[in-house]
């Protein structure tokens, strides 16, 4: 029996062993495939990496050398081989969809990407070929996160004779905030992304636009010059434009807009100047070829107009921007003054007059303002206009109490051989008087910038009346002088009655200096008794006032609805060519 025992005591003790192998066995191997789960072999990669770097141009490898140095030259994406294709796939779907935001995704190039990266053997990786999927997915990524975060075309390369805005390039530090952890890739895609409300809009926009791009409607035939049709007339365009109004919604559909449209009726005139409004076109009672023209754009063009100023949105400037700024819209002729996101004030504007004499694209810190400023007439105005005058009409000067120095001396106007100026020869200098007749108006705005740009009231306000304003030399003339140099000054606590007392009598010390009654109590009482009665001849601000020069031709308005307007400076094509060609 101790034998018996003894035996099926061994044989139970062999097949415990046996089965403890074999459960060892199937351990070791979930194990080894684990192996080849993880990181692959870092010695292998990092020369394999460096050996292809090295078949680049210098310019590429000190690029690729900024990001994987810090890293000792180890994989971003494949740091972990069970993760990889994850993202991948996580690069791969945000690169398709990056038409959201204007941007081809054959720019990217991701299928081919994606396609190589798709037969790589994870399992028994050949380090070469790792090596060249690392470099093209990191390619691909840095492009969108650039492009998002800076803009994917540069602004001074593009426009060289109009935009003169510094704005962020990529540094050392963005570059490796997005190489840092390969895991939070879904955060960086996302956080390089504007999400400012105006971007938000024009996306939204865009895509209400993709949906039409394929629409067709009948263009509406232009009318005669000089021509228009009045409200309550019958024309045979009435029906194209009701159609056309459909399409985005101005006007409700009706299946009998035949009928029903025959007459340029209330109904259809509402709807018209909605439109008009959005396109920042004259309101009235008629149509005309300029209105005509806008309904027969394109929903294509439009599209790619919106992508072009999404691509504006992405240009930030190098320097900061104060919480209070001015904001000129050279496109739309209109100012804002800005309190970080709040509104403060909205006015008008005159711009350069194309295509000679563009309001460049600037950048600046407003330091003061001057009050009852002369002009000094610029050289190209001096040679081109005022010449010509003088030998027509020898009492312009006089008639616009301008005076003529040379070597800083004051010599009579019957002097000068106003038939011999030219870009070679013109030693004079022309300096107009201050008054309510000098072309700056009574106040003046300095700002800093390269171009002797700035600011000012004007002599003339007849031109803001106008719906176009594209008539000055360059410079910006502002239709509400006096409230935008109060907006520019000291910001004052309204709680503390000594702060407010002091502003009251800057701004009625302000108006007094330049011909106007003061408005407050205590600006009038101290001027009657004599306190700050000398005029002033500048505010010097402190801090300064940001001023900012740009291009939009499509925005969003007050009220955060989404308007475009005439590209009068025609930087629209320029733009649009690029974002259609890039590689």
């Amino acid at each position: 029996m101790r034998k018996i025992s003894g035996y099926i005591l061994l044989f139970f003790s062999v097949l415990f062993l046996a089965v403890f192998c074999k459960l060892e066995g199937k351990k070791s191997g979930n194990h080894s495939m684990s192996l080849k789960k993880n990181p692959p072999d870092t010695t292998l990669f990092q020369q394999a990496l460096n050996e292809y770097l090295a078949t680049l141009d210098s310019a590429d490898q000190s690029f690729y050398n900024q990001i994987y140095e810090p890293k000792g030259m180890n994989s971003f994406w494949f740091s972990d081989l069970k993760r990889a294709a994850a993202h991948i796939d996580t690069l791969n779907k945000v690169i398709s969809a990056s038409s959201d935001h204007g941007i081809r995704p054959e720019y990217f190039d991701i299928k081919s990407v994606v396609d190589y990266t798709a037969v790589l053997d994870f399992k028994k990786p050949d380090y070469a070929q790792l090596a060249v999927a690392e470099i093209m997915l990191t390619d691909v990524y840095f492009k969108y996160c650039r492009g998002m975060k800076f803009g994917f075309i540069n602004p001074l390369k593009l426009y060289p004779k109009d935009y003169f805005i510094q704005i962020q390039q990529p540094d050392s530090a963005f570059v490796n905030s997005i190489f840092s952890n390969p895991d939070s890739l879904r955060v960086y895609l996302d956080h390089v992304v504007p999400k400012n409300k105006e971007y938000i809009s024009l996306q939204q926009e865009m895509q209400k636009l993709r949906l039409l791009k394929d629409s067709v409607f009948p263009s509406i035939p232009l009318l005669p010059p000089g021509k228009t049709i009045m409200a309550g007339k019958k024309h045979t365009s009435v029906p194209l434009v009701a159609r056309r109004l459909m399409l985005t919604g101005e006007l409700p559909y009706t299946p009998k807009v035949d009928s029903v449209y025959r007459t340029f009726n209330d109904t259809l005139l509402v709807a018209l100047n909605k439109f008009r409004t959005k396109y920042n076109l004259l309101i009235d009672k008629e149509i005309g070829n300029g209105t005509l023209a806008a309904l027969n754009r394109s929903f294509d063009s439009q599209y790619w107009v919106v992508a072009a100023n999404l691509e504006r949105l992405r240009w930030k400037p190098l320097n900061d921007i104060s919480r209070k700024y001015v904001h000129v819209n050279v496109a739309n002729m209109t100012l804002q003054a800005l309190k970080g996101d709040t509104l403060v004030q909205t006015m008008k504007v005159v711009v350069g007059k194309p295509p000679k004499n563009k309001t460049p694209l600037l950048y600046g810190k407003m330091y003061e303002v001057v009050l009852n400023p002369t002009w000094t007439v610029p050289n190209s105005i001096i040679i081109n206009e005022i010449s010509r005058r003088m030998r027509n009409d020898p009492s312009y000067l006089g008639r616009n109490r301008m005076k003529v120095y040379r070597n800083r001396m004051e010599v009579s106007e019957w002097s000068v051989p106003w038939d011999s100026l030219s870009n070679r020869y013109q030693p004079y200098v022309i300096v107009q008087d201050s008054g309510s007749n000098n072309s700056l108006g009574r106040l003046k705005f300095n700002f800093s910038n390269p171009h002797n740009v700035y600011l000012h009231d004007t002599n003339n306000k007849s031109a803001f009346k106008l719906h176009y304003r594209g008539l000055s030399h360059g410079c910006v003339r502002v239709e509400k002088p006096l409230e935008l140099a109060f907006f520019c000054l000291h910001d004052v606590d309204s709680t503390n009655s000594s702060e407010v007392r002091e502003n009251n009598i800057l701004q009625d010390r302000i108006r007094h200096s330049i011909g106007l009654r003061a408005k407050t109590s205590e600006g009038k009482t101290a001027l009657s008794k004599g306190q700050g009665l000398k005029k002033l001849k500048r505010v010097e601000l402190k801090p300064g006032v940001t001023v900012l020069l740009d291009y939009h031709t499509c925005f969003t308005g007050k009220d955060g609805d989404v308007q475009f307007c005439n590209d009068h400076y025609k930087m629209d094509s320029v733009l649009v060519g690029k974002l259609k060609r890039l590689e």
